[in-house]
């Protein structure tokens, strides 16, 4: 309280300065320097006006009226927006009317009754000279507390494992207890936050509330992104648990996260809106379920010095506190000397405002404060713990937590300390909701376990917080903490599902969790679209604190193209006591697309020892596809590849499922005629929809010029999602490789952003373009129906229906049979020689079905196939035994076109070179008329050119030999390398 005083004093002293003098002391000697520098020049500034919130009485005013906080928060957004309407007029009439200000980049901000503008330098004095401003400032860019990354190389993740740090400050023992953050809200005022990391995800408020009241962006991006790692890092500090290894990262990791990209753009002008938007995200005054608890500042503002004690951010903390939240800053990382807290840190309205952490090392049973760590005192005026800086500490050192892109690394930094304080304040908020910021600091700051010198000191302040003790500490005051622990509490963590439902079915995978006391026994999950709800009703078994996974299928669901949500409710038939956990939204598109089926007949007749054979699902022939076969719906671990598998019932696999992965073409061809010119106009191209998740692989430009060009992508927002760019290094086709993954969406927009013209077609009447899967709709160009620059899409994709399960329970039957049989050759000659006879030689089986490879079918015992193209073919027989188990086996036939010359020769005799056994099956031998007098090579390479394997042979030797046991069965080309002569020789691999 008492520099308080000294602050009000020290302003109202400034106010009866002569005029010569009185502007000087109302912006700091920075930007005085600068104005002396360069006075024509136009910076971006903020203008502090006079008349303020007198914070004393209002506050005695709310708690002489013993006002709740929700109510509290509602009337100071209502004054600080009523003052700011009120005594801002003038002003801005003032600014309107000069010709040193930039008119369209006023903004008003009623937080601290603040001006932004862009102004000449030679204007600062002349506003700062005016009664009604108290301070004129720089909006400079803000910069994050910086850290140090441990090594070059991601930490790695860590299952079943709780960070040391985490355990430092006491936070299992509230975690014990049943707090772990549930119903409270953090911002993190950074360089934003990844929403995709796995340790993150599921805490995002926008998946419930929507982006609009969890994201703010001063470029207006619609969705969270992190334009470093920094803000990533800090929220999994905070709150950060990878649900499916159970790696808690995170101090209170059932809280909700909402960010902002502060350090990404101007600075302190952007500082401004961030912290008036946390006092309204939601735009409507009247809730106040959307105001943070705690706002975490891990990042300093360089355009302040010393005067940061009298700056912008004194009328925004003194708002911030009276609203109860609790505001956390990192102290710096400019230690060990004195006197290096960074600004505006030193700010002490009291002894919790600004709330300061310095870095210790978590990992040390010591703990040892780091030697970056910035120590005090404040340079603002104050005596005693006024002047101590920083506050308290927190771990900081080696202090594992996510980045962007589902990693994890080491960082060290005091902004790594002060998010572990920030999640301890959630957790103090969900044992005593109804106290303040402002209470929860001080009892984190009072219960402080002491380190260092004895007492508060400027290296560890109060020393390392403690939230346990901070609990306890709040309890001997005599305030009570709402129960923990509760008999009925379901989380949903996550919910997984394919890009479509289809056939109009759902087949989602809940991820759930029982965090009540009693067993949970039954769940009504309810499921709401647009045009539907509907409702499952789930019965087993699962303990307290145990997870389990909740397969849902459910059929007859009307088409949708929008968001449905997922809600657990009445656990145990009873009502949750903690509902703002149980809901998860999903975007998903519902249709009757054709879903890939499982068209094995065996699934009664597996029996211990049987062997079987799984082919891919039957799917439309609309591009070509690959199979890969995993043991899981979602995720899990990949068993094998292929088209067609053999299994054994021995290695005890229960389900295989397949998943389809297609590669196919999008877009069109460039018409060379009438309507096709080179445009060179930036921020031009294509709008299309993403029908199912896919991946661009490349597209295809055509240029008259070389030179770099700049590709973007744009989602339904407008937010940029993807960028390359590219030298194009030669006149005419060029493929541009991207590697792009795109989620499933409307209202694309890939567009040149920079760079030469393009070549580019008018008035295409094939609009909208549709690739032959219906996975890319090109709906027009950005500019009507102009189709700009890039052609020849080529696209990979899964199955949008998702995976096909193959369920391969066995019964306790053993296999009696014994399937043998014998070919006629194995290598048939089109076109003369394409018949295959098939002689049975099994014992003890009933039935057959053989499969050529080619897709016909036989079921007699003995068969004769004609084949009609070349390739490599697994004939298969699958058979049932007198027990009624299936048994299979396979044999490979290799199919020829007969040639008159398998050579092809450049610049040397072939007849020089001979080659045997060909076909081969094991040893190839390669031999010479004469010795070579070069060094050599034998190339052995696939039909298409792929490099199978390079065998070297020094000069001098006439024979050589060339192992190809382990090349799979087929035709390949051999090339023999003399020198700069090739001698290429086709070959055929048994």
């Amino acid at each position: 309280m008492k520099v308080l005083i000294t602050v009000h004093l020290f302003l109202a002293h400034t106010l009866i300065i002569a005029q010569s003098n009185y502007a000087g002391y109302k912006y700091s000697e920075k930007l005085s320097t600068e104005i002396s520098l360069d006075s024509k020049k136009w910076v971006s500034i903020h203008i502090v006006l006079s008349d303020q919130l007198d914070y004393n009485l209002w506050n005695k005013t709310e708690d002489a009226a013993r006002s709740e906080l929700n109510s509290k928060q509602r009337k100071l957004v209502s004054d600080l927006k009523k003052n700011a309407e009120r005594s801002q007029q003038e002003l801005l009439v003032f600014l309107g009317q000069s010709q040193d200000v930039a008119v369209t980049s006023i903004q008003t901000h009623w937080i601290a009754n603040v001006i932004t503008c862009r102004v000449k330098m030679n204007f600062i004095p002349t506003v700062a000279a005016r009664e009604d401003v108290r301070w004129v400032g720089l909006n400079s860019k803000l910069k994050h507390t910086a850290i140090t990354e441990i090594a070059t190389v991601q930490a790695e993740a860590a299952p079943n494992k709780t960070e040391k740090g985490l355990i430092a400050i006491g936070a299992p023992e509230m975690w014990a207890l049943g707090y772990t953050g549930y119903g409270r809200l953090a911002f993190i005022a950074d360089t934003g936050t990844d929403p995709k990391h796995p340790a993150i995800s599921s805490q995002y408020n926008g998946l419930q509330n929507g982006n609009m009241s969890s994201w703010y962006s001063f470029g207006n991006s619609k969705s969270p992104y992190d334009c470093d790692r920094h803000g990533t890092h800090v929220t999994g500090t905070i709150l950060g648990l990878d649900r499916s290894t159970n790696d808690t990262i995170g101090v209170a990791f059932n809280s909700k996260w909402i960010a902002g990209d502060i350090l990404c753009g101007i600075g302190t002008e952007d500082n401004i809106g961030a912290f008036e938007w946390a006092l309204d995200p939601d735009g409507n005054p009247e809730t106040t379920s959307d105001i943070p608890d705690v706002i975490n500042n891990s990042w300093y503002d360089p355009s302040l010095t010393e005067l940061d004690c009298y700056s912008v951010y004194i009328p925004i903390l003194e708002s911030l506190e009276a609203a109860g939240i609790a505001v956390v800053f990192s102290a710096g990382n400019s230690g060990p000397e004195e006197n290096t807290i960074t600004p505006p840190h030193n700010i002490n309205i009291n002894e919790v405002n600004s709330f300061t952490v310095g870095a210790l090392n978590g990992n040390s049973s010591s703990l040892p404060i780091a030697s970056f760590s910035s120590n005090g005192p404040s340079h603002c005026p104050g005596e005693g713990a006024l002047k101590i800086k920083p506050e308290v500490s927190a771990p900081g050192v080696q202090v594992r937590s996510c980045v962007p892109g589902g990693d994890y690394a080491l960082f060290n930094g005091t902004s790594m300390a002060a998010p572990h304080v920030s999640g301890a304040i959630l957790l103090l908020k969900e044992a005593y909701p109804y106290l303040s910021g402002k209470e929860l600091k001080l009892a984190l700051y009072h219960s402080a376990r002491d380190l260092g010198v004895p007492g508060e000191d400027n290296k560890f302040g109060m020393g390392i917080i403690n939230v346990y003790d901070a609990y306890l500490y709040l309890l001997a005051k005599g305030y009570q903490p709402v129960p923990g622990l509760v008999a009925n509490d379901v989380l949903l963590l996550d919910v997984k599902h394919a890009p479509v439902g289809c056939e109009n079915k759902l087949y989602p995978q809940l991820l759930v969790e029982n965090s009540g006391t009693d067993t949970l026994t039954s769940l009504e999950i309810h499921f709401e679209g647009l045009t539907f709800d509907k409702t499952y009703h789930w019965e087993g078994i699962l303990a307290p604190k145990d997870r389990s996974t909740i397969q849902v299928y459910i059929t007859d669901v009307p088409d949708n193209s929008d968001v449905i949500t997922i809600t657990l409710m009445r656990p145990n038939g009873r009502e949750d006591s903690k509902p703002l956990n149980n809901m998860f939204s999903l975007k998903l598109k519902v249709s009757d697309r054709f879903s890939s089926e499982n068209n094995w007949l065996f699934s009664e007749n597996i029996c211990a020892n049987s062997i079987f054979y799984l082919k891919a699902p039957e799917t439309l022939p609309v591009a070509p596809f690959s199979v890969k076969w995993y043991d899981k719906l979602y995720d899990g671990d990949l068993k094998f590849e292929g088209k067609s598998i053999l299994v054994e019932e021995k290695a005890k696999i229960e389900s295989l499922y397949a998943e389809l992965q297609y590669r196919d073409n999008a877009g069109i061809s460039p018409k060379f005629n009438s309507t096709g010119k080179y445009e060179e106009a930036g921020e031009e191209g294509l709008i299309f929809d993403a029908n199912s998740n896919f991946t661009l692989d490349t597209f295809t430009v055509y240029s008259e010029k070389i030179g770099i060009r700049q590709f973007y992508l744009y989602d339904e927002n407008g937010d940029s999602i993807a960028s390359t760019k590219k030298y194009i290094n030669k006149i005419g086709a060029n493929v541009v490789k991207l590697n792009w993954s795109i989620s499933a969406g409307q209202n694309y927009r890939i567009v040149k952003k920079d760079g030469k013209a393009l070549f580019s077609n008018q008035n295409v009447s094939e609009f909208p373009i549709q690739s032959a899967d219906d996975i890319v709709t090109i709906r027009s160009g950005t500019n009507g129906n102009m189709y700009n620059y890039f052609y020849d899409w080529k696209i990979s994709y899964t199955h949008p229906c998702g995976r096909v399960p193959f369920l391969l329970e066995a019964r306790k039957d053993t296999v009696v049979g014994s399937p043998e049989f014998e070919l006629s050759t194995d290598t048939l000659f089109l076109p003369g020689n394409s018949t295959i006879q098939i002689k049975n030689t099994s014992k003890f089986l009933k039935s057959y079905l053989w499969d050529m490879g080619d897709g016909k079918n036989y079921t007699e015992e003995n068969v004769e196939h004609n084949y009609e193209s070349t390739g490599t073919y697994n004939i298969v027989l699958s058979a049932i035994d007198e027990q009624n188990c299936l048994i299979t086996t396979g044999k490979k036939l290799v199919v020829l076109q007969t040639t008159s010359s398998f050579d092809e020769e450049s610049g040397q005799n072939t007849e020089a070179i001979k080659i045997y056994p060909n076909p081969v099956k094991t040893e190839l031998y390669v031999l010479s008329d004469q010795n070579f007098d070069h060094e050599l090579k034998l190339q052995l390479t696939d039909i298409n050119g792929k490099n199978i394997s390079v065998t070297p042979f020094k000069k001098g030797v006439n024979q050589m030999v060339l192992d190809v046991e382990n090349v799979p069965l087929g035709v390949y080309l051999l090339k023999v390398v003399i020198g700069n002569k090739i001698i290429t020789k086709k070959i055929v691999r048994l």
